[in-house]
């Protein structure tokens, strides 16, 4: 893509790198800027994942330094919304699709990590700002800022969206041994960089993005959530 971009002059190329690049930053670096430079574990079993981002965005910067291909990296933080696949494991739909089928909340840990959700709604919003702007050669945090939500607070708005009370939250632990190891305990953007240079702020709570979300597995096709 790197070279199809160079070889066709285009105006503008989207690399969508991930926020696990930063690895599990201690808490002098949350919330993380883009300048963090990451503690990531280059040999563990998350390894082939935040290597393989962190590669691909060695080589966008090394084309723009070289060629000047006018890319811009987005790093997403946790997002989430209608579309999702409820099979994909992620923890958003795994909890989605429990409560859909009334099924115990299973969370596979403690419960105590922390993510920063953001709705796919103003993701995309910020996806087109960057994309159709002369910001080349830049990285941008892309999430939401509205502050960190802990694995069980999530679990436990879920449930309070499904309004059943039958629902229980469980904890569990993985069949696989290597499931939380190199975890990140914590994970929030700074996204000042990002607000600083568009008009852009995320305009969608994590409690009423979970509310959308579990409504669009429940109305027909088609609708807008």
């Amino acid at each position: 893509m790197l070279d199809l971009a160079r070889d066709e002059q285009v105006r503008s190329l989207l690399y969508l790198s991930t926020s696990e690049i930063y690895g599990d930053p201690d808490a002098a670096h949350i919330p993380t800027r883009e300048d963090y430079r990451g503690y990531v574990s280059c040999t563990g079993p998350r390894a082939c994942y935040d290597e393989s981002k962190r590669l691909a965005e060695t080589l966008c910067a090394t084309y723009y330094t070289l060629y000047q291909v006018p890319i811009k990296v987005v790093r997403p933080f946790n997002v989430y919304g209608p579309g999702q696949r409820l099979d994909d494991r992620r923890i958003v739909p795994d909890l989605i699709s429990a409560a859909i089928e009334r099924k115990p909340l299973v969370l596979l840990s403690d419960g105590t990590a922390t993510r920063a959700f953001c709705y796919i709604s103003d993701f995309i919003t910020a996806l087109w700002f960057i994309l159709m702007s002369d910001e080349n050669g830049e990285a941008f945090n892309v999430g939401n800022d509205e502050g960190e939500t802990s694995i069980r607070q999530l679990a436990d708005l879920v449930k309070q969206c499904a309004g059943d009370a039958e629902i229980n939250i469980q904890f569990a632990r993985s069949e696989d041994p290597n499931y939380l190891t190199d975890n990140p305990q914590r994970r929030c953007p700074d996204l000042t960089k990002l607000r600083s240079r568009f008009p852009w702020r995320p305009k969608v709570n994590v409690a009423e993005g979970l509310k959308r979300t579990l409504l669009s597995y429940r109305v027909p096709a088609g609708s807008s959530v």
